[in-house]
């Protein structure tokens, strides 16, 4: 796999207001992802679409139309690792909230 553009690491986003349009926030558990939409929401003047595996997939797609159009007024995706099924996302940048996921006996650091 050859990379088309350079992979760089930011500073830290210690708060939301730090976020910027186009961020992707990625959780791994449905009730981060809730909890982070109704966070970010409630803090800022972003609106959050969420995309996540149990989304039936018209509900994703919908979700990921919305993040794309710039004129919906749907500025962040909050998203599980499920953004890699199949989506085409518009994301400027990938911020993740946690760097260790729960593999269903464990939890293992993201590599």
């Amino acid at each position: 796999y050859h990379r088309k553009t350079d992979l760089s690491l930011s500073p830290p986003v210690k708060n939301f207001t730090m976020l910027r349009r186009g961020d992707a926030v990625i959780t791994f558990s449905r009730k981060h992802i809730i909890k982070l939409k109704s966070l970010i929401e409630e803090k800022t003047d972003w609106k959050c679409a969420v995309v996540y595996g149990a989304l039936p997939p018209e509900t994703r797609k919908r979700q990921a139309m919305l993040f794309n159009d710039t004129s919906s007024g749907y500025d962040i995706l909050i998203a599980s690792d499920a953004i890699g099924m199949g989506l085409n996302l518009n994301i400027g940048r990938v911020v993740f909230s946690a760097v260790a996921k729960f593999d269903g006996d464990a939890f293992r650091c993201l590599t």
